[in-house]
């Protein structure tokens, strides 16, 4: 099942299997946008 993640930083999301680790554009933390953040 894929899972879109979003940088925390420019706000690109991408779809993946795992978590991509840093974003493709600009090298930030990505998050899993399903997981509820408090």
């Amino acid at each position: 099942m894929t899972a879109t993640y979003e940088c925390e930083n420019c706000g690109k999301r991408v779809s993946a299997l795992q978590h991509p680790g840093e974003c493709p554009d600009c090298d930030s933390e990505m998050r899993n946008v399903s997981v509820p953040r408090e």
